[in-house]
C-alpha cells in the first residue's frame, strides 16, 4: 500500500512492478519483464520505494516508474525487504543467510547473519530494532544503529517465516513451518505458543493497536487471535473453566480431585 495514497504495488515472476488503484485497475507497469521480483516495500514517505529480485538485485524506485539506483545486493535471490518507520533506512533479507542494512540512498551500513537462509525481516515502529526470521529455525532482533545483536529467539521447531513487532514495543510474534505462532518478549522469552494452523504458517500481521494478530497458513485458513486476552490469560483459571463441571459431575472422578478447581 502506498502511504498517503490510495494506490497499491505488486511484484511477481515476469519481472515487473504494477502499480494498482484501491478499485483494483491498472495504472502503470514498472520496469523491464526479466528478473523476477521477491519484494518491495515503500518508504514511508511515499517518495520511492524498493524492489529484490531473484538473482540478489535492490532497485530504488520513483513513484512515478524512473529507476533511480540499482546494484547486487546479495549472492542469492532476496527474498524480503522492509522499510525502517523512520524513512532513513531500509534491510533485505537474503537466501545467502544475511540481512543487510542500507541508507536511503543505497549505501551499506551493517550485515546481520544467520546459519541459513533469510525469509523475512521487519522494523519496529520507532526503527529502533529489526527482527529476522530464517530457515535455521530462529528469530533475531537487533539493533539498528550499529546492528548488534539484541536477542535469539529458539524455540521453533522448523523455519520462521513470519515476524512482526507489536506497535507498542512490548512483544514481537513470530510464525514457523512447524505449524505454530509464538510471542515472545524483547529479550527472547517466549510469552505463549498459538496453534490453530494444520500446516506451516506462512506470515502474520498485527493491527494497528496491537489488539488482534492474522496468521495465514499453508492448510489455506486465516486465523484471527484477540492478543489482549492472551497476554491476561492465567493457565489455571482457563483450565478449570474447562474441566470444573467434569470433576463435579463425573462419578469416577475421587472426591479429593473434586476440589482441584476452585
Amino acid at each position: 500500500l502506498h502511504p498517503p495514497q490510495g494506490q497499491f504495488l505488486s511484484a511477481g515472476e515476469t519481472g515487473t512492478l504494477k502499480r494498482w488503484d484501491m478499485a483494483g485497475n491498472l495504472q502503470q507497469t514498472i520496469g523491464s519483464p526479466g528478473d523476477p521480483m521477491l519484494g518491495i516495500a515503500w518508504n514511508p514517505t511515499g517518495e520511492d520505494l524498493i524492489s529484490s529480485t531473484y538473482s540478489g538485485r535492490l532497485s530504488r524506485w520513483q513513484p512515478d516508474g524512473q529507476l533511480l539506483k540499482s546494484w547486487t545486493a546479495h549472492s542469492a535471490p532476496i527474498w524480503d525487504v522492509s522499510y525502517s518507520p523512520k524513512g532513513d533506512q531500509f534491510a533485505s533479507a537474503g537466501v545467502d543467510g544475511t540481512v543487510i542494512l542500507w541508507n536511503r540512498n543505497g549505501q551499506q551500513l551493517h550485515t546481520l547473519n544467520h546459519e541459513l537462509v533469510v525469509w523475512r525481516v521487519a522494523y519496529s515502529l520507532d526503527g529502533a530494532l529489526v527482527a529476522t526470521g530464517s530457515g535455521d529455525n530462529t528469530a533475531k532482533i537487533w539493533r539498528t544503529h550499529d546492528g548488534s545483536l539484541v536477542s535469539t529467539l529458539t524455540r521453533h521447531d522448523a523455519a520462521v517465516w513470519g515476524v512482526a513487532f507489536s506497535p507498542d514495543n512490548t512483544f514481537i510474534a513470530t510464525t514457523s513451518v512447524d505449524e505454530t505462532v509464538k510471542l515472545w518478549t524483547l529479550e527472547g522469552e517466549l510469552l505463549h505458543t498459538l496453534k490453530g494452523h494444520n500446516a506451516a504458517v506462512r506470515n502474520l500481521a498485527l493491527g494497528q493497536n496491537g489488539q488482534i494478530l492474522a496468521a495465514v497458513g499453508d492448510d489455506g485458513t486465516l486465523a484471527l487471535w484477540d492478543i489482549p486476552a492472551i497476554l491476561d490469560l492465567q493457565p489455571l483459571d482457563y483450565a478449570c473453566e474447562w474441566v470444573a463441571d467434569y470433576l463435579q459431575t463425573n462419578q469416577l472422578v475421587a472426591e479429593k480431585d473434586k476440589k482441584l478447581c476452585p
